[in-house]
């Protein structure tokens, strides 16, 4: 199967802010390849420790704490699980955390 490749623009279902991110904590994700909402984050070379990396960067660009009832496998499964949490934090979801 061929990769999706990435257009100039980022896609409208995520912040930029937050691709950019993944990109840089994602080893495995090779350069202009389209991320899809359920790309396997470990399958793209996520670890435990980047994962705990990730998780303080993306707290920090985006201004957001994400919920202790939050921090799961299931959060940080694919993209679109990470997104499906972050996305309604920085859009002012009643659940929203503020940062530190």
């Amino acid at each position: 199967m061929r990769p999706h490749v990435a257009s100039d623009r980022v896609s409208p279902r995520w912040s930029p802010e937050f691709e950019q991110t993944l990109r840089e904590h994602l080893p495995d994700l090779d350069e202009g390849v389209e991320l899809a909402d359920d790309d396997a984050l470990f399958d793209l070379g996520l670890d435990s420790f980047g994962t705990v990396d990730l998780m303080v960067t993306l707290e920090g660009r985006l201004g957001v704490s994400i919920p202790d009832d939050k921090l799961t496998a299931e959060t940080f499964a694919t993209v679109g699980s990470l997104w499906g949490v972050l996305g309604p934090l920085l859009h002012g979801a009643p659940s929203a955390v503020p940062p530190d």
